[in-house]
C-alpha cells in the first residue's frame, strides 16, 4: 500500500511545483515597477474628484473590486496630495490616466486591464501572497476611509508660528492641503498591528466579561438573595 501511495503524493508535489512555477512565469510577465513601499502590496493610484465622471466611476469600481476580494490596498489619491500623481509620472514616465494598479512592484495597468483579468480568473494569480483585510467594507477608525488625516503639528494650517514672535514657516510634515496620510490604514504592517490590536482588546473583553461572571456567581454563593 504504501509503495502505490508515494507516486501519488509525488506527482501532487509536481503538479503544484508546476503550478507554482506557471505563476511565477505570469507575474514576472508583468513590468517591474515599483512604487515607493510596494514591494509587497496592492498600490492602486486613484482620485476622488468627481470632475470626470468616467475616471471616477473607474477608480471606484478598483477600490470596491479589491474590498469585495478582501485585499488590503494602498490607495494613493492624487487629488489629496500632489506628490503621488508625480510619483505616478516617475514611475511610467509620462503623464497617464487614473486609475493604475501596481501589484507586487509590477504594473499591471488600469481598470479595463484589472477587469479583464478579473473576469478570466487570473487577479487571484496575482494576489496570492497579498495582505488580506478582514471586514474591508468597515472604514478606518482613525481616517474614515479617506486615507488622511489632519497634520497634527500645524493644525492642518500648513503654517507653524516660530517662538518668541520669529515669524511662519511652512510646515514640514504636511503636504499642501495640510493633511497627512493616516498612521492606521496607510501601510499592510500598520493593518497588521491595528488586526493584533483588535485582537488583544477583545480578548480583554471577553476576560473581564468572564471575571465578572465568576465573580458575581461567588458573590450569590457568599450572599444569597443580594444580587438578581
Amino acid at each position: 500500500m504504501l509503495s502505490q501511495e508515494a507516486p501519488q503524493c509525488d506527482g501532487g508535489q509536481e503538479e503544484n511545483d508546476q503550478e507554482e512555477n506557471e505563476r511565477r512565469n505570469f507575474v514576472e510577465s508583468f513590468q517591474q515597477c515599483c512604487p515607493p513601499g510596494g514591494e509587497s502590496s496592492v498600490v492602486l493610484y486613484c482620485t476622488s474628484l468627481r470632475g470626470i465622471r468616467k475616471t471616477y466611476e473607474d477608480c471606484r469600481s478598483m477600490q470596491m473590486l479589491f474590498r469585495t476580494l478582501g485585499i488590503n490596498i494602498d490607495e494613493r489619491d492624487v487629488s489629496m496630495h500632489s506628490g503621488f500623481r508625480t510619483e505616478l509620472r516617475q514611475l511610467l514616465g509620462a503623464p497617464v490616466g487614473l486609475p493604475r494598479v501596481f501589484i507586487a512592484g509590477r504594473f499591471i495597468g488600469g481598470a479595463e486591464e484589472v477587469r479583464s483579468m478579473h473576469e478570466q480568473g487570473n487577479l487571484a494569480r496575482l494576489l496570492q501572497g497579498m495582505v488580506s483585510r478582514h471586514g474591508s467594507f468597515l472604514a478606518c477608525d482613525g481616517c474614515g476611509g479617506m486615507r488622511f488625516v489632519p497634520c497634527r503639528w500645524c493644525r492642518g494650517s500648513c503654517k507653524l508660528f516660530l517662538v518668541g514672535g520669529g515669524g511662519v514657516k511652512k510646515c514640514p510634515h504636511c503636504n499642501e492641503n495640510g493633511i497627512v496620510r493616516c498612521p492606521i490604514c496607510s501601510s499592510p504592517k500598520a493593518v497588521l498591528v491595528s488586526r493584533f490590536l483588535m485582537f488583544l482588546v477583545a480578548l480583554m473583553i471577553v476576560m473581564v466579561f468572564q471575571v465578572t461572571l465568576h465573580i458575581n456567581a461567588s458573590h450569590r454563593e457568599l450572599y444569597p438573595g443580594t444580587l438578581p
